[in-house]
């Protein structure tokens, strides 16, 4: 997990992450590419921290 820190929306990191508010959630595949965002990727959050304290 990364978390990042955006004080410059103009920055090089803003740009590459398309960053346009905060919070900004965003989970990545591991090959890089966007799986989910926003209320999406808290829910998948979710999902599994209860399934990891389920097993």
């Amino acid at each position: 997990m990364i978390k990042v820190d955006i004080k410059n929306w103009n920055s090089a990191v803003a740009k590459q992450f398309n960053l346009r508010s905060i919070p900004a959630f965003v989970v990545y595949g591991t090959n890089g590419k966007v799986r989910h965002t926003g209320q999406e990727a808290v829910n998948y959050i979710d999902r599994l921290i209860k399934k990891k304290q389920g097993s």
